[in-house]
């Protein structure tokens, strides 16, 4: 599993590029976490290639754990808050 910042540095070549790379790598599942449009892409390279999109309100499950695993970005945006809303 591979998480990232999609931060406002890096462009839409430059993701649709490490998608690629990271799925030819085997990565089975790549979460890009958009500050900006405070949305997750979620991708599950062994059920599809589209992105599920979750927002910062949602708990997201973990694929690869078969969704025992959850992660609750409400939570996490409440401490990162203060480092996005000054950008």
């Amino acid at each position: 599993m591979m998480w990232e910042m999609f931060g406002y540095i890096l462009t839409q070549a430059d993701r649709n590029l490490k998608l690629a790379k990271y799925k030819i790598a085997g990565v089975r599942e790549y979460w890009i976490i958009d500050p900006k449009r405070k949305c997750i892409y979620v991708y599950e390279f062994e059920k599809s290639d589209s992105a599920a999109v979750y927002s910062f309100e949602d708990i997201v499950p973990v694929g690869i754990y078969g969704g025992d695993c959850k992660v609750d970005f409400a939570r996490i945006y409440e401490q990162i808050r203060p480092l996005y809303e000054t950008m």
